[in-house]
């Protein structure tokens, strides 16, 4: 349960956690007052903050993957037209008999 007191008349409230975040109406004077989150879901929202360093590091990662990306395509294209040629190679040098 989540216990606040309402800040317009000071009438003490008690809601389930599951309302947390949600509004809720005083019932001395019809106030209608936000839910305080749980201590849990506010820890866990902090959990989930990033720091710009740390957003700057997760955009440079993303782009050195991008162009390991590119460097394994290119090597692998490479290596498929060399061993086509090879293979081009192999079967005119064997008509050629």
């Amino acid at each position: 349960m989540i216990d606040f007191d309402c800040p317009k008349c000071g009438g003490a409230l008690s809601v389930p956690e599951s309302l947390g975040g949600y509004t809720e109406s005083c019932p001395q004077c019809g106030q209608v007052n936000r839910v305080p989150k749980p201590p849990s879901a506010v820890n866990n929202e902090r959990m989930l903050e990033f720091s710009s360093q740390q957003v700057h590091l997760l955009k440079d990662i993303r782009g050195e993957i991008r162009w390991i990306t590119i460097w394994i395509k290119l090597s692998v294209a490479v290596v498929g037209v060399v061993v086509g040629a090879l293979i081009l190679l192999a079967i005119f040098t064997w008509t050629a008999r």
